[in-house]
C-alpha cells in the first residue's frame, strides 16, 4: 500500500495536470473545430479523401513521441544522461529511416495503389517522421517532470499554427495539400516548443544507455506503431477500394462519431501515463484507472447520445450540404466513440505496469482483424463499414477488459460494468427522450431552433437522471468541476475516487 502522502501528491499532480491540459484542450479544440468548419467549405470531400490517406503518415509519426520510443524515459523510476543520449540516437535514426522509406514508397509504390495525386501527398507528409523524432526526448522529459503547463502550451499553439497554415493555403485554392501541410505545421510547432522547453540530449549510441532503454522501448514503440496503424488502416483500405469522395465522407463521419469524443479523452490521456508510472502500489493504480473510466462514461456517453439526436440538423448546417452523406455513418459510429472513450488509457496502463509485449500482441491481433473486417465490408458501402466499426469497438472493449486489464492490473469485468452503468443509463435517457421530442415536434421546428430545444431538454434529462439515480457520480462530477475551477482546491484537496 502506498502511504497517504503519496496518494495526496499524485492526486494534486493529477488535478493540476487535468486542469492545465483541459485549458489547453479547450483552446486547441476551439481552434480545430472552427478551422475544420472553414476547411470543410473550402476543400471538397474528394480532396479530403485523398488527404486522409496521406495524413496516415502524420498520425503514425506521432508514435515517435513519448508514448512510443521514449516511453521508457517516463516509465523508469530514474534516468541518467546515458539513457537520454541513447534514446535521442534511436529516435533520430528511426526518424531518418522512416522518412526515407516513406519517400521511396511515395515515388515507387503509392501511385499504383492510391493514384498519382495521393502519392504526391504521401511524399509531402514524409518529413513528419523526422520532425516527431526530434521532439521525442524533450517531450518525454516534460511529461516525466509532470510539467503539464508546457503540455497545454504545446497542444494549443501547435494546433493554432497548423490551422493557420491549412486555412491560408486552402483559401488560395491548394485543396488537399493544405490539409497535409497543416498537419506538418502542427507537428513542427510542437517540436520547436518542446525543444525550447526541454533541450534534447546529444544523440549518442552508448552501450549502457542502449541496454537500459532499447528492449523495453522497442516493445512500446512497436505496440504504439501497430495501434496507430489500427486507427488508420481503414483509411488506407477505403482509399484503395472506394472513390475519394466516399473516403472523404467516411473521414468526416469517423471524425464526428469517434475522433471528437477522443478530444475529451485526450485531457486525461495526456496525464494518465506519467501519473500511472508514479503510483507506488497496484491499489493506487487501479483507483486512478477506475476514476478515469467512470468519468469518461459519465461525460462522453451522454454527449455522444446527444450527438446522435442532433446530427441530421447539425452536420449539413455546420459543414455544408456536401457533407450530408456523412450523417448516417457518423451516428452509427458514435457507438464506437463511446466504446473507445471507455477504453481510453489502456495502452499507458499496460506500459506503466511493465507489460508492453502483451499490449503489442493484442494490438497486432486487433490490427489484423480490423483490416479484414473493413476490407470485407468496404464493397457494401459506408453504412456497412460504420456498423462493422461500432461492433468491433464494442467487442474490443470487452476483450481488453478480460484478457489485458483483468490478468495484468487486477481490474475485473464486474468493476467495468459498475463504472460505466451511470453514463450508459444517463445517455440512454437523453437519447430516448430526445427521440420522443423529435417525434412530438414533427416538422414544426427545424434547423437551429430544433437543435436549441434538444440541447435544453437533453441537459435537463441528463441532470435529472444522474442526480436521481446516481447521486454519488453527480457529486463526484461536481467535485471535479469545482476543483478544476479553483486554484486553491487543486493544491489542497487530494484526489478521491472509487476503490471497489
Amino acid at each position: 500500500m502506498t502511504d497517504g502522502s503519496s496518494g495526496s501528491r499524485l492526486g494534486h499532480a493529477t488535478l493540476q495536470g487535468v486542469r492545465w491540459v483541459a485549458v489547453g484542450r479547450v483552446a486547441t479544440e476551439t481552434i480545430a473545430f472552427g478551422s475544420g468548419i472553414v476547411l470543410a467549405r473550402l476543400v471538397p470531400p474528394a480532396e479530403f479523401g485523398r488527404a486522409a490517406v496521406a495524413m496516415i503518415v502524420v498520425a503514425l509519426a506521432a508514435i515517435l513521441g513519448p508514448v512510443g520510443l521514449t516511453a521508457v524515459l517516463i516509465q523508469r523510476k530514474s534516468v541518467d544522461r546515458c539513457d537520454l543520449e541513447a534514446a535521442s540516437f534511436l529516435s533520430l535514426v528511426s526518424g531518418v529511416v522512416l522518412t526515407a522509406a516513406t519517400l521511396a514508397f511515395a515515388h515507387a509504390g503509392a501511385p499504383s495503389v492510391f493514384g498519382g495525386e495521393t502519392a504526391r501527398l504521401i511524399g509531402l507528409a514524409s518529413p513528419a517522421w523526422l520532425i516527431s523524432a526530434i521532439s521525442a526526448v524533450p517531450q518525454a522529459q516534460i511529461q516525466r517532470d509532470l510539467r503539464f503547463q508546457v503540455v497545454a502550451v504545446i497542444d494549443s499553439v501547435s494546433v493554432l499554427a497548423g490551422a493557420a497554415v491549412a486555412l491560408g493555403l486552402a483559401a488560395g485554392g491548394v485543396d488537399a495539400a493544405a490539409v497535409v501541410a497543416g498537419g506538418l505545421a502542427t507537428t513542427a510547432t510542437g517540436t520547436v516548443i518542446a525543444v525550447l522547453a526541454a533541450p534534447s540530449a546529444r544523440p549518442r549510441p552508448n552501450r549502457e544507455g542502449l541496454a537500459n532503454v532499447g528492449g523495453f522501448a522497442a516493445s512500446v514503440s512497436a505496440s504504439s506503431l501497430v495501434y496507430s496503424m489500427f486507427r488508420n488502416v481503414d483509411y488506407a483500405i477505403l482509399g484503395i477500394r472506394l472513390a475519394p469522395r466516399a473516403v472523404g465522407l467516411y473521414w468526416r463521419a469517423y471524425q464526428l462519431g469517434v475522433d471528437y469524443q477522443s478530444k475529451i479523452s485526450q485531457i486525461m490521456l495526456r496525464v494518465a501515463f506519467p501519473v500511472y508510472s508514479r503510483t507506488e502500489s497496484m491499489d493506487e493504480l487501479r483507483r486512478f484507472r477506475r476514476r478515469i473510466v467512470r468519468t469518461h462514461a459519465v461525460v462522453v456517453v451522454p454527449l455522444m447520445c446527444f450527438f446522435i439526436a442532433i446530427a441530421p440538423e447539425l452536420v449539413p448546417r455546420v459543414y455544408g450540404g456536401a457533407w450530408r452523406g456523412a450523417v448516417g455513418p457518423a451516428q452509427i459510429m458514435a457507438v464506437a466513440g463511446m466504446a473507445y472513450s471507455i477504453a481510453t488509457g489502456t495502452g499507458p496502463l499496460m506500459v506503466a505496469v511493465g507489460k508492453p509485449r502483451a499490449l503489442l500482441v493484442w494490438n497486432l491481433c486487433e490490427l489484423v482483424l480490423y483490416a479484414i473486417l473493413v476490407a470485407l465490408l468496404a464493397p457494401h458501402g459506408l453504412t456497412a463499414v460504420a456498423i462493422g466499426v461500432s461492433c468491433f469497438a464494442a467487442g474490443s472493449l470487452l476483450v481488453i477488459q478480460v484478457f489485458l486489464l483483468r490478468p495484468y492490473a487486477g481490474l475485473p469485468v464486474r468493476g467495468l460494468l459498475d463504472d460505466i452503468t451511470p453514463g450508459v443509463v444517463a445517455g440512454g435517457g437523453v437519447l430516448g427522450v430526445l427521440a420522443l421530442v423529435r417525434v412530438g415536434l414533427g416538422g414544426d421546428v427545424g434547423g437551429v431552433s430544433l437543435v436549441a430545444v434538444l440541447a435544453v431538454v437533453g441537459a435537463a434529462v441528463y441532470a435529472v437522471v444522474l442526480r436521481a439515480l446516481f447521486a454519488s457520480e453527480w457529486r463526484d462530477l461536481e467535485s471535479i468541476v469545482r476543483r478544476l475551477g479553483s486554484r486553491r482546491a487543486v493544491h489542497e484537496q487530494p484526489l478521491e475516487g472509487p476503490v471497489s
